[in-house]
């Protein structure tokens, strides 16, 4: 059963002109559910006005729209789980910092604090780039 999580969003500092500016109501909470989330590592989506969610359980990235709707925007990648998330909107695409600490579905012998990595992810799609 999935539990209702909620982040406290924090206005983010000054946004370049053409980037749609976080909720205006930035100090409200957003609550969502995602089963076993385990969320670590939040950033802005200027595509949507929502935010990217890290997963340290799933080693995956999901979307928190502002009306608390919660979709995976990617499949689990190579890192065992996700610790921090940029937006790197010039160049389209979500930079995810992550390793294996022992908490991720997918923790094993060979990765269990041995892993460490960044992977990109594509803005507009979801899919790895490396």
């Amino acid at each position: 059963m999935a539990r209702p999580i909620a982040f406290a969003l924090i206005a983010l500092g000054a946004c370049a002109p053409h980037v749609r500016p976080p909720p205006e109501s930035a100090d409200r909470d957003i609550p969502f559910a995602a089963y076993e989330l385990y969320p670590e590592g939040v950033a802005f989506d200027p595509t949507t006005g929502g935010f990217f969610v890290g997963s340290l359980r799933h080693g995956t990235i999901g979307r928190v729209m502002r009306d608390g709707t919660y979709r995976p925007f990617t499949a689990p990648g190579p890192l065992v789980s996700t610790q921090g998330i940029a937006v790197d909107l010039v160049r389209r695409r979500v930079l995810l910092v992550g390793g294996d600490l022992g908490v991720g579905v997918r923790t094993s012998a060979e990765t269990l604090e041995r892993q460490a990595g960044l992977a990109l992810y594509a803005l507009d799609t979801g899919a790895l780039i490396r």
